[in-house]
């Protein structure tokens, strides 16, 4: 009976050796982070000014820092030209994709009259990891681009509500 007594002791201190022996566990913490809201406000819309045409086709170009350039045409002495402009506002110092819908962009005007935005320009240019956020969230995307007059366009007003699109993205 002694060793039988003494075969169980060994017996259940083996089994509790053996499991607190295997019975290891540890921990993992969880976190995440939350940026803030990456937003796009327009504040100014690409304008090209009043426009005088002549009898051969040209095309006016405002570049994104709002230079003009004409060809084949003149500025009425009281036109003023813009590039439209968008307030980005996200997390600091963080950089984001822009993408801009690319032309052909048709203005439509009196009648049947249309005249084409060709080409698009921005700063900072569009593409991937081409914006970055100031340490106040804030950076200012500013667009230009060419449009094509034709030779003796017709006057009027010639207008596209939806015609820059710009989108941005975290990158």
């Amino acid at each position: 009976m002694k060793n039988f007594a003494k075969f169980l002791t060994i017996l259940f201190a083996g089994l509790f050796l053996a499991t607190a022996a295997y019975g290891q566990s540890d921990v993992a913490s969880a976190s995440a982070t939350i940026y803030s809201a990456l937003t796009i406000t327009n504040v100014n819309d690409l304008n090209f000014g009043v426009i005088i045409p002549s009898g051969t086709a040209g095309d006016v170009t405002i570049d994104a820092a709002g230079a003009v350039t004409r060809t084949n045409n003149t500025a009425h002495p009281s036109s003023t030209t813009s590039t439209a402009t968008f307030n980005v506002v996200g997390e600091p110092s963080k950089t984001y994709t822009i993408a801009i819908n690319n032309p052909p962009i048709t203005l439509t005007g009196p009648g049947a009259n249309t005249m084409t935005i060709s080409a698009i320009v921005s700063s900072p240019a569009e593409g991937a990891g081409t914006g970055t956020l100031s340490l106040a969230g804030t950076q200012t995307i500013s667009v230009g681009g060419t449009l094509d007059v034709g030779a003796n366009q017709a006057a009027g007003v010639y207008t596209n509500a939806n015609a820059i699109t710009v989108t941005i993205n975290y990158n």
